[in-house]
């Protein structure tokens, strides 16, 4: 295990001497304070830094990706909603109009989840992009 000066000799050390410390002052003091001159430090366990910028960053382009495709299938809902008819029930039959207020009501759930969908999609990139900078930080 990688050993460090012990802080508290070396406080210790400041407080009396008031030139530079060297390690024949640091041995006097751990001596006459009855302390360690070393002290052990443990390797870090858990993950690093960098490993848990790189995982948020994971997570927030995971989280992207989800919010882009519920983009994509609440446009499809509003091009749903915009057809004036309604889909054949089976091959070969006519399609049937539907009434302007069923597409205006059709048209009206379709913006409101493409508004909701669009908050989501600006948080989510905001999330991502924010994570990218972390990581960036982190690895410089």
């Amino acid at each position: 295990m990688p050993q460090t000066i012990n802080p508290a000799v070396y406080q210790a050390a400041e407080l009396m001497m008031d030139r530079t410390i060297n390690d024949v002052v640091l041995r006097d003091v751990a001596a006459m304070r009855g302390l360690p001159l070393y002290i052990e430090t443990a390797e870090p366990t858990g993950p690093s830094a960098a490993d848990l910028a790189a995982q948020a960053l994971r997570e927030a382009e995971g989280a992207l990706r989800c919010v882009q495709n519920a983009w994509a299938v609440a446009r499809a809902d509003l091009g749903d909603a915009n057809r004036r008819f309604h889909p054949p029930l089976f091959r070969g039959a006519k399609p049937q109009p539907r009434s302007i207020e069923t597409v205006r009501r059709l048209q009206a759930q379709a913006m409101r989840r493409i508004n909701v969908v669009r908050a989501r999609l600006r948080a989510a990139e905001k999330a991502a992009e924010a994570a990218r900078a972390a990581l960036l930080a982190v690895a410089s």
